[in-house]
């Protein structure tokens, strides 16, 4: 497969998309991590008793909110790639949008976005509440470090 793009559009054909998947990554981490915290703090400071709870639904809401709010970037940069790989192409991320919303509307941009926070959300969570407590072991970060 990586042969015939190659052979198709040459060596800069393996990074169609990329542009769209740095526009999707850079975001979602952002949100996820500011969300976390932002969680997180708000819990703590509610009364909620530190702990894994406290953790686990920051991780969780941060998840879904990182990839709700960038599901429409994963759009775009999956439609890119697939395009490359069967011949067409778009002519950049926001043609690829353009023409997405014009073919499908705007529902096009949240299409499987269930699928998506099913997988998304669990592996967000986990990776922050395993850096939270990795850093409170260090002693890097406040919470978890007693």
């Amino acid at each position: 497969m990586a042969r015939e793009l190659v052979a198709q559009q040459g060596v800069r054909g393996l990074f169609t998309g990329l542009p769209a998947a740095i526009l999707a990554s850079v975001p979602k981490l952002s949100l996820s991590f500011a969300t976390n915290e932002t969680v997180t703090g708000t819990l703590l400071d509610r009364g909620f008793k530190e702990g894994p709870l406290v953790h686990i639904t920051a991780g969780v809401c941060a998840g879904m909110v990182a990839s709700t709010v960038t599901f429409p970037a994963d759009v775009v940069m999956r439609s890119m790639q697939v395009a490359s790989m069967s011949g067409n192409t778009y002519k950049g991320v926001l043609d690829c949008f353009r023409q997405l919303f014009a073919v499908n509307g705007a529902g096009v941009f949240f299409q499987g976005l269930t699928p998506e926070l099913m997988k998304s959300v669990p592996v967000q969570a986990t990776a922050l509440v395993m850096n939270t407590w990795v850093l409170g072991q260090l002693g890097i970060k406040k919470h978890w470090d007693k």
